[in-house]
Order: C-alpha cells, then sequence, then structure tokens
C-alpha cells in the first residue's frame, strides 16, 4: 500500500509551493520569482529573506516553468575540442564560475576536433534548450559545413561567443588573447639571445585561431631581418604527440634550428621529449619556448618558457559576453582582448651555447 514519507515534517502530499513561500517571506508572488530568476532586479535583503523562507520550506522552483515563463532553460554549452587539455581545463572552471553566478549550469562537450562530433553536440544542445554556446575553434571548426551552421545560430535565436578571434567571422561576439603580440615577444626574446634560426611548431595555422600565433612569428622574424625558413615551419595536431612528431621532422632538417617556438605548451613538451630521445639537450642544443602556461610548463625538466594566457579570466569574458547578448540579442557584435605574458624560465638559452655544441658534434 502506498504511503507518504515524512521529510522534516513535512508529507510527500505536502509540497510547498510559490505561494507558501511569498506568504512566510512577507513578499508577493512575482517577487518570489524574480529572486530565483532574475535576482539582481530585487534587493539583497528581500533576496535573502526569499531564499531563507524557501529553505525553510524546502521549496525549490520549477526549472521548466521557470523557463516557459522567462524563455530561459538557464542551460548554456561550452564546446571545445578537448577538456583534458588543461588550458580549456582553466578556461572552463572560468566560464563555469561566473554562470554559476547567475544561477546557470554549464554543459561541457568535447568534439575531439571531429567535425560530425562536433555538429551532433551543438544540435543535441539545440534541442534540449541551452541559452546559448560559447565555443573554443578547433582543428574541426575548419569544416565548411560546421562554420555554416555556427553562423545560423544567431539567427535562430540562439548566441554564441567564441573563445578565439576568427578573421573570417567578424560578425561574431568573441573574446581573445592578444596572441599576436605575444607570438612577438616570444619570438624578440629569443632573437635577442642570438638565435637566427628560429623554427615554429603550429598547428593547423594557416586558418583559424592560430592564425595570430603564425603572424606574430613572421612579423617579429621581419623585424629582425630574418628570412622565414620553409623548412623550419612544421604544422602538426595541436598535443603532445603532434609536438614530438614535428620535432622529429625538424631535428632531420640539415641545418637543423637552434630555438623553437611551439603553438602550444603540450606541443612544446612533446619536443622537449623529443630533443631528449635524439640524445639534444634543452637549452643547451635546442631553445624552446610554449604557449599558453599550463600548470605543468613550470614543473618540466627544465622548466618550460612560455607565453601566459589568461585561460581562467578568458573564460569569465566569455560568460560575460553570452550573458549580455542573452539579456539584449540586438547588442552589436561584441569584442575582448586580454593581454598576454612571457614567462621565462629555463629552456631558452643563448646561442652562444646551442652553437658550440653543435659544433663539436
Amino acid at each position: 500500500m502506498a504511503r507518504n514519507i515524512k521529510t522534516d515534517g513535512q508529507s510527500a502530499g505536502a509540497r510547498k509551493n510559490v505561494y507558501d513561500v511569498a506568504v512566510l517571506a512577507g513578499v508577493d508572488i512575482s517577487t518570489v520569482s524574480r529572486a530565483f530568476s532574475r535576482p539582481d532586479l530585487i534587493s539583497e535583503a528581500t533576496r535573502e529573506k526569499v531564499f531563507a523562507a524557501a529553505r525553510s520550506l524546502n521549496y525549490r522552483p520549477n526549472a521548466l516553468a521557470g523557463a516557459l515563463t522567462t524563455k530561459r532553460t538557464l542551460l548554456m554549452g561550452l564546446v571545445t575540442e578537448d577538456i583534458q587539455n588543461p588550458y580549456v581545463a582553466a578556461l572552463a572552471r572560468g566560464v563555469q564560475d561566473r554562470m554559476m553566478a547567475e544561477r546557470y549550469l554549464s554543459i561541457i562537450c568535447s568534439t575531439d576536433a571531429d567535425p560530425v562530433r562536433e555538429i551532433e553536440i551543438l544540435q543535441e544542445m539545440v534541442f534540449r534548450g541551452v541559452d546559448g554556446f560559447i565555443i573554443t575553434p578547433s582543428q574541426g571548426f575548419l569544416d565548411p559545413f560546421v562554420k555554416t551552421f555556427l553562423r545560423a545560430l544567431p539567427a535562430q535565436g540562439v548566441p554564441v561567443v567564441f573563445v578565439g578571434k576568427l578573421d573570417d567571422a567578424p560578425e561574431c561576439d568573441f573574446v581573445t588573447a592578444n596572441a599576436e603580440a605575444g607570438a612577438v615577444t616570444a619570438i624578440d626574446y629569443l632573437v635577442a639571445l642570438g638565435h637566427q634560426r628560429i623554427a615554429f611548431i603550429g598547428g593547423y595555422f594557416s586558418k583559424g585561431i592560430a592564425v595570430g600565433r603564425w603572424r606574430g612569428y613572421c612579423e617579429a622574424l621581419a623585424r629582425a631581418g630574418i628570412p622565414l625558413d620553409a623548412k623550419l615551419v612544421a604544422e602538426t595536431e595541436t598535443s603532445r604527440e603532434g609536438g614530438f612528431e614535428a620535432m622529429a621532422r625538424l631535428l632531420a632538417v640539415k641545418d637543423r634550428p637552434t630555438a623553437v617556438f611551439t603553438i602550444n605548451d603540450l606541443a612544446a613538451i612533446g619536443a622537449m621529449e623529443a630533443c631528449r630521445t635524439a640524445g639534444l639537450d634543452v637549452p643547451a642544443d635546442i631553445s624552446l619556448i610554449g604557449f599558453d602556461d599550463i600548470p605543468v610548463a613550470s614543473l618540466t625538466v627544465p622548466a618550460l618558457t612560455t607565453v601566459a594566457q589568461p585561460a581562467y579570466a578568458l573564460g569569465r569574458a566569455a560568460a560575460d559576453l553570452l550573458l549580455e547578448r542573452v539579456d539584449n540579442r540586438a547588442l552589436p557584435p561584441q569584442q575582448r582582448n586580454l593581454s598576454c605574458q612571457l614567462i621565462v624560465r629555463s629552456s631558452t638559452a643563448p646561442r652562444e651555447a646551442s652553437e658550440d655544441r653543435a659544433i663539436g658534434q
């Protein structure tokens, strides 16, 4: 025989509703609704009074009913290439912390740079009614169909904010770190150390969000009067394995580089392993600079010199833009650009060290 189960002195059949909360808090029903849907519209004292009454009554607002009223689900999608990447993890935490302050839940999915998977994830999130997306474009984003799909979302009333500037999508909201300036600083530093044969390990940098690092590399070389050498440019996957493979190719070049700038820290760590496998010393034989400043960058042996991106701050800024877009769809495209910083550690050294060792071999 069915029976009611008692919880905190209340029967399951006596579940409290918004009216009960309003009576206990001494406010009207609309104030209770605003406290849960738009807490920024009421005073902190009133908001706390409503929440205290709700806790006392064990009241939980009905999310679906709230969505029907406010036209919002308080769900947002964060779509990225690989959540295991420490840079992405820090960025995701920034997004989540900012969104939770507005009572949003973040649905985080990895695409593995697979265009088909990316489309499936986006379609499923749209079906589930997310209020908007924050997307870190991956190699898969280069697929024309993915680009077309993403560009259609705002027209369908689904806001999208990108983390990383897209040269061919100026109409989009985005936040980015000034990667081009960061790359220039890194190459200028290597040139100041006396390096002339400076290689670049990149992703598919001729397109997409990595183009800033490529442009910075080219700009700094040109400014230093160093010709661009195609043999010192290695495209690869932006992973530890990709960095290892690309570095192995560079080491096979007749006049190998004395310094290498990599697209990210994971690739730099792979490149460092390739040097070690080849019996070369970093930085005595080859100097290495990464990009991102993920936590492990300071723990490698030697510690990795890198260009730090403010990943957490980028995540919070992206969340801010998305919240603004959800509140006002008529805003013109919004962009925010944060600064990068060169962090000098032990993986770089003056050119003379590598030159002397190369001559002695």
